[in-house]
């Protein structure tokens, strides 16, 4: 039992630390995946700034190259444009803001400074000078607009690659997340639910049994030892003068045998559940020694009890005395007090099984009775009669045949009587 307890403590830790573990890499994960997407919004902020730079810079290469190519000539619109060129040029080559993301490896970048130097030599000559190199102006302005594409171009595939990048760590991130959830749901929180389940299950099965055992101890003992005090009671009245006679000695006896064998019954169905041996009995001794056990209930009531038919059966005789003992006794409590009780026991035996039916011609019950009379604690009819019992005596039956293998129901109409069936496996004799 202290290794059993040993061993459960150790498993709680286990489970406890692959908990904590996965809670913390849960937890972990979680905050790699904010601080990436973080970091993520802000090279998103970055990156618009950068692509916006460049946006500009190409529209102010296609504003000079329009300007140019106008017959009506602006000097100062012109000399604004490429003033406003350079500023954006040098944001991204130079990294004079605070946006550093622009890859060096740009080589177009560094082609347009060489036309940039040579526009300012063009704009530095007299004007007709200038108009004389138009040609050559434009030539320049034209390759600064195709390499200000390309740079609008390479950038943007950058931004396209890094969005591509984001959501893959993302789906990453998730998937890993998912996979150390699943692990902490199958390898920790499934095997706590299912210990607990367990063990909720068996403290049920146990408290059953339990109950089911007091239950029955007290029930059970109450024949055999009320008819022992009322024998005793008897004794003192019949022989005031002698201790006992014979004949009440011999009743005596087997109701105190009856009790020990009850008591040993128990015991033995309490110990880790250990099976009860079974023995090759007679069903007519066993109603005789129910009829023994009773002699006190019977001979008050003047009952009588027929037999008919007998057979051989292998089982733990106490237990189905027991049965018997239940049902018989009902059937005199439950008989109305203007009539003597009379039941009717037929025995048959069948090759694979036997079917026992007991009879009796009392108060009887109603179609909801019926529907839980073997439930634990069903009282029946007890509350209107002056009839005295627990209502456990007919779950305790039904449970001792269930173990046995065999079953047992009841039909019943008010006014009219019960007949209780019985059928039980014969076992190789």
């Amino acid at each position: 039992m202290f290794f059993l307890k040993l061993n459960r403590i150790i498993h709680c830790v286990e489970i406890k630390k692959q908990y904590f573990i996965t809670l913390g890499l849960v937890l972990g994960l979680l905050l790699a995946n904010q601080i990436f997407i973080q970091l993520s919004l802000l090279r998103a902020q970055q990156d618009s700034r950068i692509i916006n730079i460049a946006g500009k810079q190409r529209l102010y290469s296609q504003k000079m190259y329009a300007a140019i190519l106008e017959e009506e000539w602006n000097t100062d619109v012109f000399l604004k444009t490429v003033g406003s060129f350079r500023d954006s040029h040098e944001e991204l080559i130079f990294r004079t803001t605070e946006y550093f993301l622009v890859n060096d490896q740009i080589s177009q970048l560094n082609q347009i400074t060489p036309y940039i130097y040579k526009l300012d030599k063009f704009i530095q000559l007299p004007e007709d000078e200038f108009w004389a190199a138009r040609s050559q102006i434009q030539k320049v302005l034209q390759n600064m607009l195709v390499l200000s594409d390309e740079v609008v171009s390479i950038i943007e595939n950058e931004q396209q690659l890094v969005i591509k990048r984001v959501r893959i760590f993302e789906l990453l991130i998730t998937i890993i997340s998912v996979l150390v959830i699943g692990y902490e749901v199958f390898l920790v929180i499934l095997p706590v639910l299912r210990r607990l389940r367990v063990s909720r299950q068996e403290l049920q099965i146990k408290t059953e049994e339990l109950n089911r055992l007091i239950g029955m101890i007290g029930h059970d003992l109450r024949s055999p030892l009320q008819n022992m005090k009322s024998r005793i009671q008897l004794i003192k009245i019949k022989n005031p003068e002698k201790n006992q006679s014979r004949e009440d000695l011999d009743i005596l006896l087997n109701s105190l045998e009856s009790a020990e064998q009850i008591v040993q019954l128990m015991l033995e169905r309490n110990m880790n559940n250990q099976a009860i041996s079974p023995k090759e009995v007679n069903i007519g001794q066993i109603i005789d020694d129910v009829k023994r056990d009773l002699t006190f209930l019977i001979d008050s009531t003047q009952a009588e009890i027929y037999i008919k038919g007998d057979a051989r059966i292998k089982l733990n005789p106490t237990e189905l005395r027991l049965v018997f003992q239940n049902i018989i006794s009902n059937a005199i409590k439950f008989t109305k007090k203007d009539k003597i009780p009379r039941i009717n026991i037929t025995v048959t035996d069948f090759h694979s099984k036997l079917k026992v039916t007991v009879t009796d011609y009392g108060i009887g019950m109603s179609e909801e009775i019926q529907s839980n009379i073997f439930e634990y604690r069903s009282r029946g009819n007890l509350e209107d009669q002056s009839a005295e019992g627990y209502g456990i005596g007919l779950s305790h039956c039904k449970a001792i045949i269930t173990d046995l293998g065999g079953s047992i129901w009841v039909k019943s109409k008010t006014d009219e009587g019960s007949r209780f069936y019985l059928e039980l496996p014969k076992q190789q004799l």
